[in-house]
């Protein structure tokens, strides 16, 4: 970033991790640019969430393989912008969107990559809060909420 070190009180980013191809890279800028007493907020759609928003196919983020593609296209899984196109172009955008412009983060990858940087570090999956309270022993229901849920939200302090 073209900023001098320990520029900004708060970093901000909601909806951007999931399209950084180097996460370690951005993170340990946000530290960088950061004051010591400062604050970054970041939204993030989880890794194994079952629909992707950007191309609407379940877990399109996770199988990036050019057939899988092809049939969620001819069984006419679309997002809004490929109304009226036909089933190779889909296939194909979708495929490149894939693997040019989805690199979902997990929870437990963004923690550990944080750590590195960041002395103070929640990660929380707000809809589910009291959910993962009371299941805690059931290990894949708390997964499931854990990873599957809307938007986590990471907060980071030096």
């Amino acid at each position: 970033m073209p900023y001098d070190d320990c520029s900004f009180d708060i970093v901000i980013t909601s909806q951007v991790f999931e399209h950084i191809f180097n996460h370690e890279k951005v993170i340990r800028e946000f530290r960088r640019v950061m004051r010591d007493d400062g604050i970054s907020i970041n939204t993030f759609p989880p890794k194994y969430v079952l629909i992707d928003a950007h191309i609407k196919i379940f877990w399109g983020q996770i199988i990036k393989f050019r057939p899988y593609y092809f049939l969620c296209a001819l069984f006419g899984i679309r997002n809004g912008f490929q109304k009226g196109k036909s089933i190779m172009y889909i296939t194909n955008s979708n495929y490149h969107y894939a693997r040019t412009g989805l690199n979902y983060i997990s929870t437990k990858e963004f923690r550990r990559i944080a750590s590195r940087y960041f002395s103070y570090i929640s990660i929380e999956t707000n809809q589910f809060k009291d959910i993962l309270m009371k299941l805690g022993k059931y290990s894949f229901v708390k997964f499931f909420l854990e990873n599957c849920s809307k938007n986590i939200t990471a907060v980071l302090k030096p």
